[in-house]
């Protein structure tokens, strides 16, 4: 029998999920929605839908993860991705929900407040930014609902040149493009704020080159078995995945 005290498995970092999520909507008509993280991910938990055909992704969630990858997207640390504009307040979703009702008198309930909170948006900005086609696809939302979702909370920002551009007009990814296709998950895990600092900075794609090569042979440190058990005995998830994250974790004898 599986020993029930062994510690849970590490789950996937935010960084470890942004790929994952990049490469999910590279694929061929895929679900326009997926979910990062878990209920006992020590980030939490966020969804995340395309925009359209473009290249272009809308997070959705009030998590860690949910901010984590919002930041990732944004910076273009994510080979190819961008994250879709959106106001920058933020309305609690529960402020809606007396117009719903109101509304819902006439349909007979507050259709569309409840599949949204089941879908995991947290505010109304992130209703007001997704795309119909993406909602749509979430259970017992059609066009009647859709409709009173947009009169209450409102529509996606008009197009852009930073939704719709051509790739070769995508400048501002380049940076976050080549660090992310040179550096491996346990480098950027160690250097979050810096990999997001380059990826900003407007530097020059050589000196970008010569930068992840030098950090990239960096030796990983060890991993102190004493550290690792200290954090599993602490109950200090979140910080042992970050330990193992960046650290090599001493292959079994």
């Amino acid at each position: 029998m599986p020993d029930s005290s062994s510690p849970p498995a590490p789950q996937p970092a935010p960084e470890d999920e942004a790929r994952r999520i990049g490469a999910h909507f590279d694929r061929v008509q895929p679900h326009p929605w997926e979910t990062a993280g878990s209920d006992v991910s020590p980030w939490g938990q966020a969804r995340v839908c395309r925009v359209g055909t473009g290249r272009v992704l809308h997070v959705v969630g009030a998590s860690e993860m949910a901010e984590r990858l919002r930041d990732l997207y944004s910076a273009g640390a994510i080979v190819g991705w961008q994250l879709q504009p959106m106001d920058q307040s933020r309305t609690p979703l529960e402020e809606y929900e007396s117009e719903f009702a109101a509304i819902g008198k006439q349909d007979g309930g507050s259709r569309g407040y409840h599949q949204l909170r089941q879908a995991g948006f947290a505010f109304g900005e992130e209703v007001a930014a997704c795309p119909d086609e993406a909602l749509l696809k979430i259970r017992n939302i059609g066009q009647a609902t859709l409709d009173k979702i947009r009169r209450i909370v409102g529509g996606p920002p008009a197009p852009s040149t930073r939704a719709t551009a051509p790739d070769h007009h995508r400048e501002p990814t380049a940076p976050g493009q080549i660090l992310n296709g040179r550096l491996s998950a346990s480098t950027l895990a160690r250097y979050p704020d810096l990999v997001r600092g380059l990826a900003a900075s407007g530097m020059p794609a050589s000196a970008l080159e010569t930068i992840a090569q030098s950090l990239e042979r960096e030796a990983v440190p060890p991993a102190d078995q004493l550290v690792t058990l200290l954090l599993e005995t602490a109950g200090q998830t979140r910080l042992l995945d970050m330990y193992r994250a960046t650290h090599q974790e001493k292959s079994p004898q």
